[in-house]
């Protein structure tokens, strides 16, 4: 499991590093993502993920529920046409805030 966690004055930005993510991974993943849950928006840049199966969505999920449970906002950006359609298969497009890069999301929170 890699992320690099980059603390910005406004945000934290997480850039996944790995290129898939699945049940090997996903507990390492959902501990570390919640983490990085303090005080100020998270951004998750997805531009290395290539592969996400149930398990690691049900880590965004449970990432994103205690993010709203802690009144921070949680933004996607640089997500793979591969990994999209698995999210809008699951109906997730609906429910995360989902960016085409880092500009669009920081734009966003102003």
């Amino acid at each position: 499991m890699n992320i690099n966690v980059k603390k910005e004055k406004d945000y934290t930005l997480l850039t996944i590093l790995d290129i898939r993510i699945d049940s090997s991974i996903s507990e390492d993943y959902k501990n570390k993502l919640v983490e990085c849950l303090i005080d100020k928006p998270v951004i998750v840049d997805f531009s290395k993920l290539e592969f996400i199966d149930s398990s690691g969505l049900s880590a965004f999920v449970f990432f994103y529920k205690q993010a709203v449970s802690k009144n921070i906002t949680v933004k996607f950006i640089n997500i793979s046409d591969k990994v999209m359609s698995i999210l809008k298969m699951t109906g997730l497009t609906r429910v995360f805030e989902i960016y085409s890069d880092l500009n669009e999301a920081i734009e966003d929170m102003t």
